[in-house]
């Protein structure tokens, strides 16, 4: 009897790990499996070339970052209790292993520049999200000759891309992000400051998202759109970094251009995610702010 009314009311999740490896979409893998692909990432010293192993790594990935999003209301309301810190807990573990896999498949080949561009940054949001040691890690990772030259290339390619069209070059906003999250020093802080006011500079008022009858056009003006609310967003942080406004107010804006660049995201689930991730990242990077709030 107490066997089967174990199985029936399991045993409440122990950790932030527990509650991560509980996740239909981790729990789908076997256990032996998991651990075998995440101990041949950390062991990796150059990205995986095992097809098989890499399908799995990429396949876990996804899995831990759709189990850490189950912390996302924990983190942005700040709740006390066990649960809202099982589930903060687990947003970190989740976001800590998606990062580590992330890193031992490197970037993809093939990737065109926007591409590689939102995967570094959406590294970068994993990082600061899983904690010091993964932003430790992945700051490394992004210094590794192939992986510094692929992203410079990427970076100068959505440079010359932007000159072309407002006749003005521009940082490309993921390189933005990216530096955001790595905790910059006041003097790059600056620097990024005003890289986001030229990029301000150059909108031409809001994109306008009136039905059209030309799909691509329209797809290319919601993408603007979310690149418009996410600019925001990264100034948002920015002006936080300095700690020249108040904490919470600048973390509920930055949540509301966030969902308004997720709202605007739906029919690309890669950018719908990278928008979440941006969002918990930035507000794990304004949290001590937020806690030495009185």
């Amino acid at each position: 009897m107490t066997s089967a009314s174990h199985a029936i009311f399991p045993a409440p999740p122990a950790s932030g790990a527990d509650l991560v490896d509980r996740h239909w979409a981790v729990d789908a893998m076997p256990i032996a499996l998991r651990l075998a692909t995440l101990a041949a990432a950390e062991k990796a010293v150059a990205p995986l070339v095992d097809p098989a192993l890499r399908e799995t790594a990429h396949t876990l990935a996804t899995a831990y970052e759709l189990a850490a999003l189950l912390g996302r209301d924990a983190l942005r309301s700040g709740s006390t209790g066990m649960t809202p810190s099982l589930e903060r807990a687990a947003l970190r573990v989740g976001a800590e292993r998606a990062n580590l896999l992330h890193r031992a498949l490197g970037l993809q080949p093939g990737t065109d520049a926007e591409g590689l561009l939102r995967h570094a940054v959406r590294m970068c949001a994993l990082a600061a999200v899983a904690g010091p040691t993964s932003v430790a890690h992945t700051r490394a990772w992004l210094q590794q000759g192939p992986v510094a030259d692929r992203l410079e290339q990427a970076a100068q390619a959505a440079a010359d891309r932007a000159a072309q069209a407002t006749a003005e070059a521009a940082a490309p906003l993921w390189t933005i992000w990216r530096q955001l999250l790595l905790h910059p020093d006041p003097v790059t802080l600056d620097g990024l400051v005003a890289q986001l006011a030229a990029l301000r500079e150059q909108r031409r008022g809001v994109t306008d998202l009136t039905p059209s009858t030309n799909e691509t056009e329209l797809r290319l003006r919601f993408q603007q759109f979310v690149r418009e609310r996410l600019a925001d967003a990264a100034g948002l942080l920015a002006v936080g970094l300095r700690g020249r406004a108040d904490p919470r107010s600048i973390a509920l804006e930055l949540t509301a251009q966030c969902t308004a660049a997720r709202s605007a995201s739906t029919g690309d689930p890669n950018l719908d995610l990278l928008a979440a991730w941006l969002e918990l990242a930035a507000l794990t990077t304004l949290g001590p702010q937020l806690t030495a709030q009185t």
